[in-house]
C-alpha cells in the first residue's frame, strides 16, 4: 500500500444482513402493540416483571422482546426500568388521536402477501385484486380504520390552511371515502358543509361509524357503488378529495378518474390529491419504491407515480394553479388543482 494513500472502506454485508431481518422487525413491533406494551409503559408497568404479570406472559420472553424494541429506538432502558420516546408515546398508545396500532397490524399482515411477489415479478399481475368490490369490502373495511387516525390528522391540518386562506366549501366529494378520515377534517371545521361519501356499501357502513362518533352525521350524505362506474355530477363540488385512492387505480384509471373529477368540481373549486410520491426517476424515496410493488402484489393496476406525471393528468383534465402542500404531519405532500 502507497504511504499516505486512504485506506478503502472494507466492503461488509452488514446493510444485506439488515434488508434480510428487517421482516423480524414488523413482527417484533406487531407482537408488542398486541400485547399492549406501550399502552402498560404508560400507565406506569415500566419492568419486565410488571409487564409480564400485567400480560400474563415469560418475564424471560417479554425481557428479550423488550430490549428489541429498545435497539429499534421504541423504548429507552435505565437499569431495566423502560419508558417511552416521545415517538412511541405519540403513536403506539392506545386511546391517543395518532395510535397506529392497526397501521402496525396491517404491515404485518402485508408481509403474508408479499410472499406472491415473485410470482407477480414473473406474471405482472396481482393474485389479490383488492381493489374489485368483491375482495375490497372485506380488505378496506379493515384497512380504513387503521388508517384513520394518521389521515384524519392531515385533513385537519389541510382544514385548517383552507381556513386560513378563507377558502369557502359549501359542498364536498370524498371519493372512495373509507372512514371518511379525508373529508371529517374539512366537516369539523366546514359544519356548513355538507359532504357527500362515496365507496362501496360494505365499507360506507364503516365511516357512518366515524362520522358518528364525531357528531357530523347531518353532514353527511352516502353515494353506494364503484367509483369508476357510478356518476359524480357536473359543476357541482366546491372540492373533491381523492385520498389515497390513484395508486391502487394505476395510470388508465387514474386519468380517468381525475378527468371525472374536474368535471364534477365548480368553476373555482378544487381538486385535492393524497398520495405517495416517488421522485422523478424513481430512485426514492424508499417507502414510496415499496409501495409500488405493494401495487403490484395487492391490485390489478396499481402503481405510483411522481408529482410530475399528476400535474400533466391534472393539465389535461382542464385544471390549474398547481399547489403542493408539504407542511403538513405526513411523510408526502398533498396536491392540489383548481378548475
Amino acid at each position: 500500500m502507497t504511504i499516505g494513500k486512504q485506506r478503502q472502506k472494507s466492503v461488509t454485508p452488514e446493510n444485506i444482513m439488515r434488508i434480510i431481518w428487517a421482516g423480524t422487525e414488523t413482527i417484533s413491533l406487531s407482537t408488542a402493540v398486541h400485547f399492549d406494551l406501550f399502552t402498560h409503559i404508560a400507565n406506569g408497568k415500566n419492568t419486565a416483571r410488571e409487564l409480564a404479570r400485567t400480560t400474563k406472559c415469560s418475564a424471560n420472553s417479554i425481557e428479550r422482546l423488550l430490549n428489541v424494541l429498545v435497539a429499534m429506538q421504541l423504548l429507552n432502558k435505565d437499569n431495566k426500568i423502560y419508558s417511552l420516546t416521545p415517538e412511541s408515546d405519540a403513536f403506539l398508545v392506545r386511546d391517543k388521536g395518532y395510535y397506529l396500532g392497526g397501521m402496525v397490524k396491517h404491515g404485518q399482515d402485508v408481509l403474508e402477501g408479499w410472499k406472491n411477489l415473485p410470482k407477480s415479478i414473473e406474471t405482472g399481475k396481482s393474485s389479490f385484486q383488492f381493489d374489485s368490490q368483491k375482495q375490497g369490502e372485506a380488505f378496506f373495511g379493515d384497512l380504513v380504520k387503521a388508517l384513520f387516525p394518521p389521515n384524519f390528522a392531515v385533513s385537519s391540518a389541510a382544514a385548517s390552511l383552507f381556513k386560513k386562506k378563507k377558502k369557502e366549501l359549501n359542498k364536498i366529494l370524498d371519493v372512495a371515502a373509507g372512514a371518511a378520515a379525508w373529508s371529517l377534517g374539512f366537516a369539523k371545521q366546514y359544519p356548513e358543509a355538507n359532504v357527500t361519501a362515496l365507496d362501496f356499501p360494505g365499507v360506507l357502513n364503516v365511516a357512518r361509524q366515524y362520522i358518528e362518533q364525531l357528531g357530523a352525521q347531518s353532514q353527511y350524505d352516502y353515494l353506494s357503488g364503484d367509483l369508476n362506474t357510478i356518476s359524480f355530477g357536473k359543476n357541482t363540488y366546491d372540492l373533491i378529495i381523492l385520498g389515497h385512492i390513484c395508486h391502487s387505480e394505476g395510470e388508465r384509471r387514474a386519468r380517468k378518474l381525475i378527468k371525472k373529477s374536474a368535471q364534477a368540481l365548480k368553476e373555482g373549486g378544487i381538486l385535492l390529491i393524497a398520495e405517495v410520491f416517488p421522485n422523478e426517476d424513481l430512485s426514492a424515496p424508499l417507502s414510496a419504491l415499496l409501495f409500488s410493488l405493494n401495487m403490484l402484489v395487492f391490485t390489478s393496476e396499481g402503481d405510483v407515480f411522481p408529482i410530475s406525471q399528476y400535474q400533466k393528468w391534472l393539465e389535461e383534465a382542464g385544471l390549474k394553479d398547481f399547489e403542493v402542500l408539504d407542511k403538513l404531519p405526513s411523510p408526502f405532500p398533498l396536491l392540489l388543482a383548481t378548475k
